[in-house]
């Protein structure tokens, strides 16, 4: 096999198809740790609003660096944790708006990450479920800011509230349960 095809360039890498069975191509992905290399050295992640004050780069994951950038403004602990998310054109789905699945993953990141700074003792935190009700759509170029809140920590669990807006519009709401490990 070893048949290599491009995917769209704002994806910026490849996929190499490594086997056919019953007419399906099984694919991979490869350089993907030049994709990440690529999309800084080309200063996508530049911040292209005022950032706020109080606010800061939160680097937690290869994965976050792909989606990337995402801030927060821990000053707002214990009560919240508050992040801001600049929506770019590498966000949106086929109908040109914010895609969801991006919104239910920063749901996930923030959700756990503002958990872990709120609740005592900086658990390690794993998603045990996670709810999200879409309220509106977001435009390319708006910017989320997303703030997180406990509803209830057990020994074992933490519930959370995570609430999406655009200014005062919200976005998305969402519920999600933690288990600590």
């Amino acid at each position: 096999m070893g048949r290599d095809f491009r995917v769209p360039p704002h994806r910026r890498y490849r996929a190499r198809v490594v086997d056919v069975v019953e007419g399906v191509e099984a694919v991979e992905a490869v350089e993907v740790v030049e994709a990440v290399e690529a999309r800084q050295a080309d200063g996508m992640h530049d911040v292209e609003f005022p950032l706020p004050d109080g606010y800061e780069r939160f680097i937690a994951s290869p994965f976050l660096d792909l989606v990337g950038p995402l801030y927060v403004d821990w000053s707002t602990i214990p009560a919240a944790a508050t992040f801001l998310f600049p929506v770019r054109a590498e966000h949106a789905n086929m109908a040109g708006l914010t895609h969801g699945g991006l919104l239910m993953a920063l749901v996930d990141i923030t959700g756990g990450q503002g958990s872990k700074r709120i609740v005592e003792g900086f658990p390690r935190l794993v998603t045990v479920s996670s709810s999200v009700d879409f309220l509106s759509a977001v435009e390319i170029g708006e910017t989320l800011e997303i703030e997180v809140s406990i509803d209830r920590s057990t020994k074992t669990l933490v519930f959370s509230a995570i609430r999406i807006h655009v200014g005062d519009r919200p976005v998305a709401r969402a519920s999600t349960v933690f288990q600590r490990r």
